[in-house]
């Protein structure tokens, strides 16, 4: 046997050992796990198969305690009208949401949702308070749109009991506090913030470099750039948006980071449209133990798509979504499910079979 012919054996051999059909026939199932809410939900974290938190419109916080079959309702914030699209949670205790405009108000619970106590409050004039995100238990940051032409930043180091503002990146433009992932903190405790100028600000909290992306922008209906940013890594994660008025195009809404963050590919092929968020999610354990993470789900307000490739290509999956269901707002993935934030009080609940 020549060298040649026993490396093309070997490369057969190997593809034939690590191909499973059943991994071409796996597609992922929506079902419905509404809430009695009439919220508009714009945040969601999910802690487990059974517990999940979700933040809205009308002062609403939601918590189901056995995978969605049930939901607490919460109304947070006395007499102030507001909503909430930052939210973080810890377990089935305990859970941060903030509200989005002046005052800016940050309520925490630790009995699950019976009681809220101020954690954080800021009168100034034009706050809006857009995202917040953790690299740990006790390390967080919170963004808002810009005052004095730099981004609001606050950062916690004691999980939320506590904000210290520091100096944020130049930006005139803002955020889109859509699904609560304009930010995400990486973790080595490293700060993404996506801004609607189609820019990706990165830094530590003292040094910022501002990096441009293929992110849309140029409409002059002010509603496209960047809306979010999700990293599973240092190294490796999603950027996210287009034109939330144009939902339909599919060009400029998805692209993708291996290099944490310097330069940005678009991969965008197969996708529905306009992308408010992205969350991974692993199939059947005893089909895909090996390769975890390799499946994605990106979602925005009018449809959703479905990756098998680690976000390479897409495939539109808009048709399985509940009826009268468009989309989702916000993902979040725990325990092989993720889980989706849409409107009407409505929570999504998919999971590769």
């Amino acid at each position: 046997m020549t060298l040649a012919y026993a490396a093309f054996a070997l490369f057969v051999f190997v593809k034939a050992f690590n191909s499973n059909p059943a991994e071409k026939h796996l597609t992922p199932v929506i079902e419905s796990a509404d809430t009695p809410a009439t919220a508009t939900f714009r945040a969601i974290k999910a802690i487990d198969e059974n517990t999940v938190w979700a933040a809205g419109s009308a002062n609403t916080v939601a918590r189901t305690l056995d995978g969605g079959e049930s939901w607490d309702v919460f109304t947070v914030g006395d007499s102030l009208k507001t909503e909430f699209r930052s939210l973080m949670a810890w377990d089935a205790s305990t859970a941060l949401v903030f509200t989005i405009d002046s005052p800016a108000i940050g309520y925490r619970t630790d009995d699950g949702g019976k009681s809220w106590y101020q954690v954080y409050y800021n009168p100034a004039q034009g706050m809006f308070i857009d995202s917040v995100s953790f690299s740990d238990d006790l390390n967080g940051v919170a963004v808002g749109d810009p005052l004095d032409g730099h981004i609001f930043v606050i950062t916690t180091d004691d999980g939320g009991h506590s904000w210290t503002e520091i100096q944020g990146p130049e930006n005139a433009g803002g955020m889109f506090a859509a699904s609560n992932t304009c930010v995400t903190m990486t973790p080595s405790s490293r700060i993404l913030i996506a801004a609607s100028s189609s820019e990706v600000h990165i830094g530590d909290g003292k040094q910022w470099s501002t990096i441009p992306t293929p992110i849309t922008k140029g409409a002059d209906n002010g509603c496209d750039g960047c809306y979010g940013v999700w990293m599973s890594d240092e190294e490796r994660g999603f950027l996210y948006g287009g034109n939330y008025e144009y939902v339909s195009n599919k060009t400029g809404v998805l692209a993708r980071t291996i290099d944490s963050g310097r330069s940005w590919q678009l991969c965008e092929e197969g996708i529905h449209g306009f992308v408010s968020a992205v969350a991974p999610v692993n199939a059947d354990r005893t089909v895909r133990k090996k390769q975890s993470g390799a499946y994605y789900v990106a979602s925005g307000s009018d449809g959703i798509s479905f990756s098998k490739d680690g976000g390479y290509s897409w495939e539109d999956i808009t048709a399985s979504l509940p009826e009268g269901v468009k989309g989702y707002h916000a993902l979040s993935s725990a325990d092989d499910i993720v889980w989706g934030a849409g409107s009407h009080g409505h929570i999504g609940r998919i999971q590769i079979r």
